[in-house]
């Protein structure tokens, strides 16, 4: 059987056997409550005040929320104060003054929303510009590696070498440059220090081909023999840095040919003496 929260005065005289539970009401007559140890956050209290109260502060938050629904879409509760303030100036305006005075107001007002506007397109304009120019920029690495890629496959190919053997040590050498006429990628051979090496064909300043570095690297007795029908070739080369003139013809090492100084020397005693400058 359930027991009671509260029982009245004859409730209470009736029943012995519960007394010793309840003790008088405070502050009510004839009403016992039941003597209840508080644990944790469970106790036997009177709440009707706190009834009272929670719907005292419902009632009021009703009536504020209707209040605030007048003032939906207002995003910025300050500027609309500003405003509000701004048309009692206007109020105590006439004539000419408060057609100036609104004139002000909207010239400002789009003064201020058209520099947040080209602000926020500057931002997304720069934003598109990057991301086009990194995608353009991966796209030029990918097609100027590609173009190294098959001049060199080409060269090799026509010089009946081993693909596998020369393409990466000839590839070193070769880069892309833009043309001064037309910006059209050309394929230009370099040395170690990254500078053009000329043509070495007698009486030619052009820039030296990759066919030309092809040749090169056959008459390198280290790649001598990754070319079909070729063995290791020497003239008795003595690694000085000087050329050597055999017959009619002035040799030079592969390795002093890679260095500008060297090489252009050889090339002048060559055309001097009306001779070839071979590289091996």
């Amino acid at each position: 059987m359930a027991v009671k929260a509260i029982l009245t005065k004859a409730e209470y005289e009736g029943d012995g056997d519960l007394q010793e539970h309840y003790v008088p009401r405070e502050n009510v007559e004839n009403e016992f409550v039941l003597d209840v140890t508080k644990v944790g956050s469970f106790a036997l209290e009177d709440v009707g005040g706190l009834r009272s109260a929670l719907g005292k502060e419902r009632e009021k938050a009703g009536k504020l929320s209707g209040k605030l629904d007048k003032f939906k879409g207002i995003e910025d509760p300050e500027a609309a104060l500003a405003a509000i303030a701004k048309l009692a100036e206007l109020d105590d305006l006439t004539g000419d003054d408060r057609i100036k005075a609104l004139r002000e107001e909207l010239e400002g007002q789009f003064a201020k929303k058209f520099d947040s506007d080209r602000s926020k397109l500057a931002a997304k304009h720069g934003e598109e510009i990057a991301t086009v120019t990194k995608d353009r920029d991966g796209l030029m690495t990918q097609l100027q590696s590609a173009l190294i890629d098959n001049s060199v496959k080409d060269a090799v190919s026509t010089a009946k070498g081993n693909q596998k053997l020369l393409s990466l040590p000839i590839r070193q050498h070769v880069r892309l440059v833009r043309g001064d006429d037309n910006g059209e990628l050309k394929v230009r051979i370099v040395d170690a220090d990254g500078q053009e090496r000329i043509s070495l064909k007698p009486g030619v300043t052009d820039p030296m081909t990759i066919g030309e570095l092809v040749e090169e690297f056959r008459a390198d007795k280290d790649y001598a023999s990754a070319f079909e029908g070729s063995g290791a070739t020497g003239s008795g080369a003595t690694g000085s840095g000087q050329s050597h003139p055999t017959g009619s013809v002035f040799r030079l090492t592969p390795e002093d040919a890679k260095d500008p100084a060297k090489y252009r020397a050889a090339k002048a005693n060559a055309e001097k003496a009306g001779s070839s400058l071979v590289i091996e």
